[in-house]
């Protein structure tokens, strides 16, 4: 060993980079490896290294690994290990580790030479070497054991075992139901694999049938014959039968002599041949010296005879209380005898005195009278020639004669040996007759005036409606015959729905087609008995070509159809127009000129057309949101479709047609009829407007349902009408609006009230059907009102009803599906708007999972300089540009920020983590002002129009309540929106739909102020009419054109200074788009 230098004091040394300490030693010091006296100590072989132990005392400087102690004696405990056993054992390890290094055996769920590596995700056991089950739900293995939450269908701890047969979901807990057929199911979804039991429906076959369906998985319709078309569900024995009927199903009449209800009536015994089997009405007529309805009445003291027609001779002896003589009621003869000069039973006959009779007087008499007969004639004549019958083109000039057709023409006519039409025939042309009440039944007066109508609804519940709609008759002395006719059954869609002979529509007869006479429709009266509209059926595949031969022979301008094509994957009407290009009907080729799609309706315009008969246009009307035998969420769609119709000039009649022509039809029409009462007379009779009706077709109006329904739309349609505003007049209009009346109030603070209230009844009318839905599965799909405890709700007071709001698509088991927001009716697409409050502490992924999942293109947001002060607000955007937020696992991601006085626009990028190139471009626009400046509020919302028309996405509007200022700037682009389509506005109309869904919006009377003020500064500087008399401007871009592509914001519009408050002139908006 090479001798260091020699100094007086020890010292320090760093030796090949390794901290341990060498004590310099003179020449005079032990060895390396001893110390003490003599050098007779030998230092622990755990030293560092031999010239770390001193030679004094033998201490040790350093210990090797695993050891420790002054003499580096003591090994490492307690699962330690290294230098000075200051590093601890992984927790992994199965013992105690290596105490030089910390290898060690690995417990289950550990891997590594240390065993400091947890098993990957998926695997588990000694070294990772196992997989977890494929069943397993997604990390939840244990990676010691293998145990884990189950996929629905599999069981056990390792999830390795299927269900056994009748069980399902997660950990097999489930029951197959009970209505499952052979209580057999999908060992996972609880599916049945063969469908139900009789009774019962939906995949799992938990639901029973609803009252009107029956049978295996609930596919059979109960009859109707059915009293509501309800039967036993899994036998589909109807409950009762609607009167005239019995037997299980119904479907047999009444035997001959009884009627009503079960059939348990027995007709009058004065009847002819028996009585109609629903009302008791003698079809036939009565027993001589019987008459009325039931037959059940006789003959007064002075008449006899069939109907009581004939009166009593002259010469029966005896008279009555009012002077007219007395006989029998059934063959007329003189109970008290007759008078003298004649006899016989009727004493008819003169006894023959001997004495001849004054013949000169009863010539010159007969002379006379033929002379008056023939002035008369030659009167007659002369004045018809003055005056010559115009033809008559108009059907409201038109009485129709040809609804009473003799007894013998009321089979159809449809046989080759009847003669074609004269050439100067005119097919148009119905003779002069009176259209006749066919109902014996007295109407009822229940006519009110218009303004009691909102204290009538407010005063009367739903079990109100049901009860006066029972009482409801429907018209007797009437016949089917026609319709029921063999020849005629395959065209009527429901056998007993069929027009009455009296009233339905004559098609012209060609007998080289075998074309016959008739259609399902019947001609409707209007309250002032004169034709107004054809309540038909939706046409079959049988009836197709007739359907179009009656638009055309009825020169008809107007189709209103409130069906669609298939409901509840029924076909409910057969489509009578064509997509595309033209389509052949018979002799008529039929054409679609222009469609346009709204929220709640279609209006397409159709041509027809023949060879030789030249061309006709017709509007159709189509509204797409009246369900089957039901009726709307609100009515303030049908009243926005209903004002359009009656807009509508026509001097022919409308047809109506829903499926079946009378339930979804008599409520359009009576909707119709009874706004023209209002108008005219400025009272209002539901119930006789229903019995006219049913005088002219069965079933008009087919369930309470429809009947309440009714009386809300004419609540709404009452507001709505009067309140129209075009583009010329708005001006004038809020200047009226502002003036108080005699009352104090002002036109726009009643109409106010009035919007609330009708608004506020509609809601609650439908409040049995408005409970949010209570999860049967898990607690996440909670009632709304539970969610208050939650932190999902800023005001427990603005809550969303199940049908309005959007439903979140739970990715994990522990999301809810709930979010407080709500779509509100905009004029082209149902849910093109969502109103929502700003996101809470708890609710933010929510909103981004809204925003991805509904395909959110622009945000609007107010009162997000609230953040600092409330304490329910939170952070939902990324702060600077190329900044992103992770909100769960959506991440959004900041592109541009343009920053002006009014507004800050952020281009948002917004993606789901797993998936970078799901990317959805988002406008989000921060509101910075909230004052009701008009001016201001105008230039907002043609900024946010402008954005949605470049973009198919919704646009989703946030407050904190979200409903005061998301509520004001949805109603204002919906106004906007319908003025630029029309030319013209019912605020009202508006207002009330937001209202009924969201009835905080719009919540004083200074923002619907607000809202006409605005309206009024468009039409005078910003409307496409406006100073063009009243003719749209064409846009660059209309505001209704949908993009494909994802949303990219042309530069001219972000940066564009006309956006700006600044800005004087709004109508430059529409040249820079």
């Amino acid at each position: 060993m090479q001798e260091l230098e020699r100094e007086e004091d020890s010292q320090l040394v760093h030796r090949d980079k390794k901290q341990f300490f060498i004590k310099v030693i003179d020449s005079f010091a032990c060895p390396p490896g001893k110390y003490g006296p003599n050098c007779s100590g030998t230092c622990s072989q755990h030293c560092f290294t031999e010239y770390n132990c001193d030679n004094t005392n033998g201490n040790c400087a350093s210990c090797k690994p695993g050891y420790k102690g002054d003499t580096c004696n003591e090994e490492c405990q307690n699962k330690t290990y290294g230098y000075y056993c200051m590093n601890h054992c992984s927790v992994g390890c199965s013992n105690i580790c290596n105490k030089t290094d910390g290898q060690c055996n690995c417990l289950n769920g550990y891997k590594g030479n240390m065993c400091t590596e947890k098993c990957p995700n998926g695997t588990y056991g000694d070294k990772c070497a196992q997989n977890c089950s494929q069943f397993c739900v997604p990390s939840t293995c244990s990676s010691e054991n293998g145990f884990c939450d189950c996929l629905p269908g599999y069981k056990g701890d390792k999830c390795d075992e299927v269900c056994s047969l009748g069980n399902w979901g997660p950990m097999c807990i489930n029951n197959c139901s009970v209505h499952c057929y052979n209580t057999s199911c999908d060992f996972q979804t609880g599916s049945c694999n063969y469908g139900c039991i009789e009774g019962f429906q939906t995949a799992n076959c938990t639901e029973p049938c609803n009252k009107t369906h029956y049978g295996k998985n609930c596919v059979n319709e109960c009859s109707w014959n059915c009293t509501r078309s309800e039967c036993n569900s899994t036998t589909g024995v109807c409950e009762q039968c609607v009167p005239g009927r019995y037997g299980n199903y119904c479907d047999e009449d009444c035997p001959d002599g009884k009627y009503g209800q079960d059939c348990i009536n027995e007709c009058s015994i004065s009847c002819k041949d028996g009585c109609h089997p629903v009302n008791g009405t003698c079809i036939n007529g009565c027993q001589d010296g019987f008459l009325g309805p039931f037959c059940n009445a006789t003959c007064d003291e002075n008449h006899f005879g069939p109907a009581c027609s004939s009166a009593c001779s002259l010469h029966c002896e005896g008279v009555n209380n009012n002077n007219s003589r007395i006989c029998h009621s059934v063959n007329g003869s003189c109970l008290l005898g007759c008078s003298r000069d004649f006899t016989g039973p009727q004493c008819f006959e003169a006894i023959n005195s001997g004495s001849s009779p004054p013949v000169g007087a009863i010539v010159g008499a007969a002379i006379a009278a033929l002379v008056i007969i023939a002035l008369i004639i030659v009167t007659v004549v002369l004045w018809r020639r003055k005056h010559p019958k115009k033809e008559r083109t108009s059907f409201k000039e038109r009485n129709i004669t040809h609804l009473i057709l003799p007894e013998k023409d009321i089979e159809e006519k449809v046989s080759e040996e009847i003669e074609t039409p004269k050439e100067d025939d005119d097919p148009g042309f119905i003779p002069d007759a009176t259209y006749y009440n066919t109902s014996s039944e007295p109407l009822v007066n229940m006519s009110m005036p218009v303004h009691e109508l909102n204290i009538y609804m407010k005063s009367h519940d739903k079990e109100f409606f049901t009860e006066q709609f029972k009482k409801i008759p429907q018209a007797q002395d009437v016949t089917t015959e026609v319709a029921e006719n063999e020849k005629n059954k395959v065209k009527n869609r429901y056998k007993n729905i069929c027009p009455y002979d009296h009233s339905r529509v004559h098609l012209l007869i060609n007998t080289g087609k075998k074309e016959g006479d008739y259609i399902n429709a019947s001609y409707i009266r209007d309250n002032n008995d004169k034709v107004k509209f054809i309540a038909s059926q939706g046409p079959n595949k049988a009836v197709l070509n007739d359907f179009i031969r009656m638009l055309w022979e009825q020169h008809v301008d107007i189709v209103v159809m409130l069906t669609n094509l298939v409901e509840e994957a029924k076909v409910k009407c057969e489509q009578y127009w064509p997509e595309s290009g033209k389509v052949s009907y018979g002799d008529t080729k039929v054409q679609v000129i222009q469609a346009k799609t709204f929220a709640d309706y279609t209006i397409r315009t159709i041509e027809l057309n023949q060879y030789n008969g030249g061309t006709r246009i017709l509007t159709q009307y189509h509204f797409t949101s009246w369900p089957d035998q039901s009726v709307p969420n609100s009515p303030w769609a049908l009243v926005d479709l209903a004002m359009k119709v009656l807009a509508h000039p026509t001097t022919q009649p409308i047809v109506v047609h829903c499926s079946a022509g009378v339930g979804r039809t008599g409520t359009f029409i009576a909707l119709h009829n009874v706004l023209k009462d209002a108008e005219e007379t400025n009272r209002i009779d539901f119930y006789s407007t229903l019995v006219r009706l049913r005088q002219d077709r069965i079933f008009m109006i087919q369930t309470p349902d429809q009947y309440e329904f009714l009386h809300r739309a004419v609540q709404a349609a009452l507001i709505c009408t009067p309140t129209v505003v075009s583009v010329s007049e708005c001006s004038e209009r809020v200047k009226e609006l502002l003036k108080k009346e005699v009352s104090g109030l002002s036109k726009i603070e009643k109409e106010y009230r009035s919007i609330n209230l009708v608004s506020k009844d509609i809601r609650n009318s439908q409040l049995d059907d408005n409970e949010v839905e209570k999860s049967t599965k898990e607690k996440v799909y909670q009632n709304t009102h539970e969610l208050k405890k939650d932190g999902q709700n800023r005001f427990p007071n603005i809550m969303p009803r199940k049908f309005d709001r959007p439903y979140l698509v739970c990715e994990q088991k522990n999301m809810s599906d709930y979010i407080n927001a709500v779509f509100t009716p905009a004029l082209f697409k149902k849910d093109q708007h969502i109103i929502t409050q700003l996101p809470m502490p708890q609710t933010v992924s929510d909103l981004w999972r809204l925003v991805k999942q509904y395909k959110i293109s622009l945000m609007v947001a107010f009162e997000l300089e609230k953040l600092g002060t409330d304490k329910t607000m939170t952070v939902y955007l990324p702060i600077v540009v190329d900044s992103s937020l992770a909100l769960g696992n959506i991440e959004i991601h900041c592109t541009a920020i343009n920053d002006k006085d009014l507004w800050e626009e952020q281009i948002l990028k917004v993606r789901n983590e797993k998936s970078k190139s799901d990317s959805q471009d988002v406008v989000h626009l921060k509101c910075k002002d909230t004052e009701m400046d008009v001016k201001k509020l105008l230039s907002l919302i043609l900024k946010i129009r402008a954005y949605t028309a470049y973009t198919s996405g919704r646009t989703l509007f946030l407050c904190r309540n979200g409903a005061t200022f998301s509520g004001l700037c949805s109603v204002l682009c919906t106004v906007l929106d319908r003025l630029d389509e029309d030319a013209k506005v019912s605020v009202p109309l508006v207002v009330g739909a937001m209202k009924t869904v969201r009835p905080e919006v719009i919540p004083n009377l200074e923002q619907y102020r607000i809202v006409y003020e605005v309206l009024e500064r468009y039409c005078t500087t910003a409307s496409p009419y406006t100073n063009v008399g009243g003719e749209k401007l064409p846009l660059t871009i209309p505001l209704t054109t949908p993009l494909t592509t994802p949303l990219t914001i042309p530069s001219h519009i972000i940066n564009n200074p006309t956006f700006d408050e600044n800005s004087t002139d709004p109508s430059s908006v529409y040249n820079n788009v």
